[in-house]
């Protein structure tokens, strides 16, 4: 399963990262929502891992922007 993982705060990133990848899960990393969405249209992801308050393009814009596309997939969002 390939994971993009979307958190601004690197400490609770890496964290997030390590427990997935140890899981065997394959994680692409954003730190802004920007940066998610042109990954997101690059490369077929199977979740899509959320924080809300983000630079540049904040988790709710994101979303918004997701669902108009044809990026359906599954989000998790912390709020």
């Amino acid at each position: 399963m390939r994971i993009l993982l979307v958190e601004d705060e690197l400490h609770t990133q890496n964290l997030l990262k390590a427990s997935l990848v140890k899981e065997n899960f394959l994680v692409d990393e954003a730190a802004d929502g920007e940066t998610a969405w042109e990954l997101l249209q690059q490369f077929p992801y199977d979740l899509l891992l959320l924080d809300v308050m983000l630079p540049q393009l904040d988790g709710i814009s994101l979303c918004q922007l997701r669902s108009c596309s044809i990026l359906n997939k599954p989000i998790l969002s912390e709020v």
